[in-house]
């Protein structure tokens, strides 16, 4: 073995007690521990942070990395010369030096391959050698939020499990490739038959209770009408609410443009900071190729803000700020922006909706400093779905993924800094659109000509809740919810408890008499799912009632990574955990050992290799026996010994033994209200019905617009509850609740009291008939005419 500290050699002054030991974990750094005596060798007591580099005798690198601790010296006995020691010293692999950085907050990835997240996470931190060219693609991942504080390698580690993959960084490369891409075939002649233990950890499980996280549950629509002095409302239902989150906060406060927010393309030098911020001189003429954008992508779902403070444009300027691209950052791919342009002399700023200019043009005034914003209301809250990754004889299986299509809600607002504090913020587009992209890059700039400065740039999630009210006489229109420093009308609190959420209008902003007021915001519930297996029911069943041993048996347990954020996940969680779950040769798990496993044909072993244990292990006539397991970790030993002699012990388990892309529980959340029956399969059900609305209210007559065309052979169905749709209730509007089924988009209810409230959900033609996964809901708090 040799042994290579800051390239000098110091095989000879290694000692064997204890031997050299190198341990390999997937998705772990790589750790190696040896002993040296340099008393005799005259070579330099080594440091903390040297390079390692530990090879076999054939020349097989066994480990890269660096020292990470300092000598530790171990008297070990007086010789002629004076006292003896030996040294004992710690390295890890080269993923040290990205260990050893602050990850900054980030948002993570969303909806993108596993290979261009652990790039985007990567390139955040000075890489200190290490590349990231040799990362593949990878499947999918639904979404990724590195943990804050956590190490690199940590969240690296986490990454690589959701999309069953392995990684590692080894010869200055981070390296990313699937499980059992490498697979070795081990025997008698590799292995000490001695060696192997098996063992089954876990039962067989044919009927899969999964939960998650809290996740929104009804579309709720609730209706106020104003008196001219009540300013709070109570809501009825507590609201899903997450904690505000901050995508992007750059006020523009460091020597240089923070790459570890932005991606900048300049090939003129337009951009740099300044007195006034963010300093913006030009452009080359043509959109797109001058722009600024965060490096993260944003999940367009619930609330969003956008918004450009501090911003002064000179004549002429030409360009967008602020924008959501689906695309390449330019016009024709920009979902939401504002758009600078010069006509006549004057410079106008103008919305821009998918594409093409929309609403108000508005002419800035070149002195003045203006603040830009955009509010976005996605009612799907989650839009990118998580994928979990399993597999079946088929091989390697997604469950879950794909995106959510979303309606939206839109408003564009600017407020110019010479008006008064108090000054309302004028409103250039307030609409809507039928479909939403479900990610976005946020583009903070896209320069054609723009000359001038920006203060800072924010994007972020406030509450989830959007208001909009009618005033008497006169059209709909949207209630700005946030502070009312940044030019909002009102705020929504979503409730804890038994507590539920309020609507609080600022006593500018308080509606008229008769104004109709309507809240939209979700409902919240513990999300969850159960899923059986009928066939290894029925095989595990066959011939057992004798002995009173059921087909049926039964897991239940949280899902922790990747997070399920709603009920469709954790249904793909539970498809996941059953292909696994209801195989005998998953739970199983077993450790090998043998000599100089380096030197097989198919090369080293590294943890996330397969290895299949042929024969004496399995049967030689059948190699379909032969057992195969994924490695988990390797331990290798350096031996006294000529020839080299490398002792390798490997740890192996299947997936049921310990899951690889889903990190699992057995402690079901305490507020999950479990399903009595499995559902019948994953994504069955009808589509929801997220943009009902009121087309009108008045004495003791609602009339809803379900924004939605009933399935053929289906309709719409309202009950007084939620509760007990599709369990087969004839329909007898005495029965539990029900108050009629429509196969018209448009219809009438009647309303018996000030308070009312309605839950509705479309089913289809199908016997039984499919339901929606979740309700409509509309709430009145309206007196009767």
């Amino acid at each position: 073995m040799k042994l290579l500290l800051n390239n000098q050699d110091y095989s000879a002054a290694l000692v064997n007690t204890p031997p050299l030991t190198i341990d390999r974990t997937l998705n772990k750094p790589q750790q190696c521990s040896f002993c040296v005596d340099c008393d005799d060798s005259g070579l330099a007591l080594p440091l903390r942070n040297q390079q390692v580099q530990v090879t076999a005798d054939d020349g097989a690198v066994l480990f890269n990395g660096y020292l990470v601790t300092d000598p530790v010296l171990e008297y070990a006995g007086q010789v002629s010369t004076g006292a003896r020691y030996r040294v004992h010293l710690a390295a890890w692999s080269e993923e040290y030096a990205l260990d050893r950085q602050p990850l900054p907050w980030i948002r993570g990835g969303v909806n993108q391959n596993a290979g261009t997240m652990l790039t985007a996470m990567t390139s955040r931190l000075s890489a200190q050698g290490i590349s990231t060219t040799g990362v593949g693609t990878g499947p999918t991942v639904g979404q990724f939020m590195p943990r804050a504080g956590a190490s690199w390698s940590a969240n690296a580690g986490a990454l690589a499990g959701s999309a069953r993959m392995a990684y590692r960084v080894a010869a200055g490369q981070v390296l990313l490739q699937p499980i059992g891409a490498v697979t070795h075939t081990l025997n008698g002649a590799t292995l000490r038959s001695s060696s192997l233990q098996l063992s089954s950890t876990r039962t067989l499980a044919n009927d899969v209770t999964v939960s998650g996280e809290e996740e929104p549950d009804a579309f709720a629509l609730e209706l106020f009408e104003g008196d001219g002095a009540t300013t709070a409302f109570d809501l009825t239902r507590i609201g899903f609410s997450v904690k505000e989150e901050k995508i992007v906060d750059e006020g523009f406060t460091l020597s240089t443009l923070n790459p570890q927010v932005w991606q900048i393309t300049d090939p003129g030098s337009h951009f740099g900071l300044g007195a006034n911020g963010l300093a913006i001189s030009g452009g080359t003429g043509s959109d797109g190729q001058t722009t600024m954008t965060a490096i993260d992508p944003v999940e367009l779902g619930g609330s969003l803000v956008l918004e450009a403070g501090g911003v002064m444009l000179a004549a002429s300027s030409a360009g967008m700020l602020c924008g959501l691209y689906t695309g390449s950052v330019n016009l024709g791919s920009c979902f939401a922006g504002f758009r600078v342009r010069s006509s006549g002399g004057a410079l106008l700023l103008v919305p821009v909706v998918n594409g093409s200019e929309a609403g108000t043009v508005y002419t800035l005034t070149v002195s003045h400093a203006y603040t830009l914003r955009i509010r976005l209301h996605f009612p799907e809250v989650v839009r990118s779905l998580a994928s979990y990754y399993s597999t079946t004889t088929g091989g390697v299986v997604a469950r879950g993924g794909g995106v959510v299509n979303s309606s939206g809600y839109i408003e564009f607002e600017l407020q110019d800094s010479a008006s008064a504090p108090n000054t309302p913020a004028t409103v250039l587009y307030d609409g809507s659109v039928s479909s939403a992209p479900a990610t976005a890059v946020f583009g903070a700039v896209d320069s054609i000509s723009l000359a001038g400065s920006a203060g800072y740039f924010m994007a972020k999630r406030p509450s989830t809740a959007w208001v909009t009210s009618i005033p008497p006489m006169s059209t709909e229109r949207t209630r700005r919810v946030g502070l009312a420093a940044e030019g909002a009308e009102c705020k929504v609190t979503a409730g804890t408890g038994t507590t539920p959420g309020k609507l609080t209008f600022y006593a500018a902003a308080t509606p008229a008499v008769g104004e109709l007021i309507k809240v939209r915001y979700r409902t919240t519930k513990r999300s969850v799912a159960r899923l059986a297996s009928a066939a290894s029911q029925t095989l595990e069943g066959s011939g057992q009632p004798a002995n009173g041993v059921p087909g049926v048996a039964q897991w239940a347990g949280k899902v922790e990574r990747p997070e399920a954020r709603c009920s469709a996940d954790c249904e793909a969680a539970a498809a996941a955990v059953l292909d696994f779950s209801t195989s005998r040769a998953a739970a199983w798990e077993a450790a090998v050992s043998g000599p100089n496993l380096h030197q097989q044909s198919s090369g080293d072993v590294w943890p996330g290799d397969v290895v299949t244990l042929a024969a004496p292990f399995a049967s030689a006539n059948d190699a379909a026996l032969a057992p195969s397991f994924i490695v988990r970790t390797v331990r290798i030993t350096n031996a006294p010994g000529k020839p080299e002699l490398l002792g390798y012990a490997l740890g192996l388990a299947n997936e049921w033994a310990d899951a690889l892309s889903l990190t699992l529980s057995n402690t079901v959340a305490a507020d999950a209200d479990l399903p009595t029956q499995p559902a019948p399969g994953v994504s069955t059900v009808a589509a929801t019905l997220p943009q009902v609305d009121v087309n009108a209210l008045s004495g003791t007559t609602i009339t809803l617009n379900m924004n939605a065309t009933a399935p053929s052979g289906g309709g719409f169905e309202v009950r007084r509850q939620d509760a007990d749709f599709g369990n087969g209730v004839a329909p007898n509007l005495a029965q539990r609740g029900l108050v009629l089924r429509s196969s018209a988009g448009t219809f009438s209810l009647t309303r018996a009291a000030e308070l009312e409230q309605f839950f509705i959900r479309m089913y289809d033609g199908s016997t039984p008939p499919l339901y929606s996964r979740v309700s409509a809901a509309i709430f009145t708090d309206v007196l009767l005419d």
